[in-house]
Protein backbone atom coordinates (compact mmCIF):
# COMPACT_ATOMS: atom_id res chain seq x y z
CA UNK A 1 0.00 0.00 0.00
CA UNK A 2 2.88 2.53 1.19
CA UNK A 3 4.37 1.90 -2.43
CA UNK A 4 1.34 2.86 -4.69
CA UNK A 5 1.30 5.97 -2.57
CA UNK A 6 4.64 6.71 -3.37
CA UNK A 7 4.35 6.34 -6.86
CA UNK A 8 1.92 9.30 -6.79
CA UNK A 9 5.09 11.79 -5.96
CA UNK A 10 6.63 10.47 -8.95
CA UNK A 11 5.24 12.74 -11.90
CA UNK A 12 6.18 15.39 -9.21
CA UNK A 13 9.26 14.52 -8.46
CA UNK A 14 10.24 14.13 -12.39
CA UNK A 15 8.85 17.36 -13.29
CA UNK A 16 10.69 19.23 -10.77
CA UNK A 17 14.11 17.10 -12.05
CA UNK A 18 13.57 18.57 -15.82
CA UNK A 19 13.25 21.70 -14.55
CA UNK A 20 15.99 22.14 -12.29
CA UNK A 21 18.33 19.75 -14.69
CA UNK A 22 17.53 22.54 -17.73
CA UNK A 23 18.14 25.21 -15.23
CA UNK A 24 21.49 24.21 -14.29
CA UNK A 25 22.41 23.46 -17.67
CA UNK A 26 21.66 26.75 -18.80
CA UNK A 27 23.58 29.02 -15.46
CA UNK A 28 26.80 26.82 -16.63
CA UNK A 29 26.69 28.00 -20.40
CA UNK A 30 26.02 31.06 -19.16
CA UNK A 31 29.01 31.21 -16.69
CA UNK A 32 31.33 29.36 -19.06
CA UNK A 33 30.49 31.73 -21.92
CA UNK A 34 31.17 34.63 -19.16
CA UNK A 35 34.69 32.96 -17.71
CA UNK A 36 35.48 32.56 -21.58
CA UNK A 37 37.66 34.25 -24.09
CA UNK A 38 36.53 33.77 -27.95
CA UNK A 39 37.87 34.72 -30.96
CA UNK A 40 35.55 32.23 -33.15
CA UNK A 41 33.09 31.82 -35.81
CA UNK A 42 29.37 30.52 -35.11
CA UNK A 43 28.80 27.47 -37.35
CA UNK A 44 26.05 25.94 -35.96
CA UNK A 45 22.07 27.24 -34.78
CA UNK A 46 19.71 25.20 -33.76
CA UNK A 47 16.69 25.29 -31.49
CA UNK A 48 16.56 24.29 -27.79
CA UNK A 49 14.41 23.35 -24.84
CA UNK A 50 12.43 26.42 -25.25
CA UNK A 51 9.69 25.61 -27.77
CA UNK A 52 11.36 28.13 -30.43
CA UNK A 53 11.71 31.30 -27.65
CA UNK A 54 15.22 30.80 -27.99
CA UNK A 55 18.04 29.63 -30.00
CA UNK A 56 21.47 28.23 -29.44
CA UNK A 57 24.50 29.19 -31.34
CA UNK A 58 27.28 26.92 -31.17
CA UNK A 59 30.67 28.22 -32.09
CA UNK A 60 33.75 26.30 -33.10
CA UNK A 61 35.63 26.22 -29.98
CA UNK A 62 32.24 24.49 -27.98
CA UNK A 63 30.79 27.75 -26.56
CA UNK A 64 27.02 27.84 -26.21
CA UNK A 65 25.67 31.17 -27.13
CA UNK A 66 21.84 31.28 -26.29
CA UNK A 67 20.14 34.58 -27.53
CA UNK A 68 15.76 34.83 -27.70
CA UNK A 69 14.18 34.99 -30.86
CA UNK A 70 13.60 38.39 -31.59
CA UNK A 71 17.56 38.52 -31.16
CA UNK A 72 18.79 35.99 -32.91
CA UNK A 73 18.44 38.34 -36.04
CA UNK A 74 21.93 39.45 -35.32
CA UNK A 75 23.29 36.33 -34.79
CA UNK A 76 24.15 34.40 -38.17
CA UNK A 77 26.15 31.29 -39.46
CA UNK A 78 29.61 32.80 -40.28
CA UNK A 79 29.84 35.05 -37.96
CA UNK A 80 32.57 35.96 -36.21
CA UNK A 81 32.43 36.43 -32.52
CA UNK A 82 35.36 38.10 -30.53
CA UNK A 83 35.18 38.63 -26.69
CA UNK A 84 37.10 39.19 -23.66
CA UNK A 85 37.16 36.80 -20.34
CA UNK A 86 35.06 37.82 -17.78
CA UNK A 87 32.79 39.87 -19.92
CA UNK A 88 29.64 39.86 -20.61
CA UNK A 89 30.00 42.08 -24.39
CA UNK A 90 31.25 40.36 -27.45
CA UNK A 91 31.80 41.84 -30.91
CA UNK A 92 29.94 40.67 -33.88
CA UNK A 93 32.07 40.51 -37.10
CA UNK A 94 30.35 39.55 -40.67
CA UNK A 95 31.50 38.38 -44.19
CA UNK A 96 31.35 41.14 -46.50
CA UNK A 97 31.42 39.85 -50.28
CA UNK A 98 35.37 39.73 -50.43
CA UNK A 99 35.30 37.28 -47.36
CA UNK A 100 36.78 40.09 -45.13
CA UNK A 101 35.16 40.56 -41.55
CA UNK A 102 33.80 43.71 -40.69
CA UNK A 103 32.44 44.94 -37.73
CA UNK A 104 28.34 44.84 -37.12
CA UNK A 105 27.96 46.02 -33.37
CA UNK A 106 28.55 45.28 -29.99
CA UNK A 107 26.19 42.63 -28.14
CA UNK A 108 25.55 42.59 -23.84
CA UNK A 109 24.25 39.11 -23.55
CA UNK A 110 23.64 39.97 -19.47
CA UNK A 111 21.42 42.67 -20.74
CA UNK A 112 18.66 40.41 -22.86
Amino acid sequence: MKTKKLWIFFPIILFFGIIIFFESKSYFERKHFFESKLNTIVFKKKGNWSGGRSYDYLTKNKIVITLIKSDSIILELGDSIVKKANSWDFEIYKSDITGQYRFHKIYNLKNH
